[in-house]
């Protein structure tokens, strides 16, 4: 395990989402508090972290996802198993994915 892969999951953990655009530069979604807090955390390593994105090892696996699609409608899919990124966006392609995170009590 690297730790731009431990770092990723983190963030993801927290509700911040990167991902890989079509240029091949990293894309930070998600709350914006939580992006406030992670961009700092994770410049330091972006180049890891954009090697880890590329190789693929940084595919969590989570049971919620949200699609929007491009007509803007939206969507949510429960995966059972879990599935990654790259598994939901494979079934649904042309629509944007988030991992919604889990709230565990």
């Amino acid at each position: 395990m690297n730790c731009a892969a431990e770092l990723i999951r983190a963030a993801e953990a927290a509700g911040v989402h990167l991902r890989l655009t079509p240029e091949g530069s990293c894309k930070i979604a998600g709350d914006p508090a939580a992006v406030a807090r992670w961009a700092p955390r994770l410049r330091p390593h972006k180049l890891e972290i954009l090697a880890t994105l590329q190789a693929g090892e940084s595919e969590a696996r989570h049971r919620r996802w949200r699609l929007t699609y491009q007509d803007g409608e939206v969507d949510e899919l429960d995966c059972v198993p879990e599935a990654t990124r790259s598994e939901v966006e494979g079934r649904y392609p042309g629509a944007e994915v988030e991992a919604v995170p889990t709230v565990r009590h």
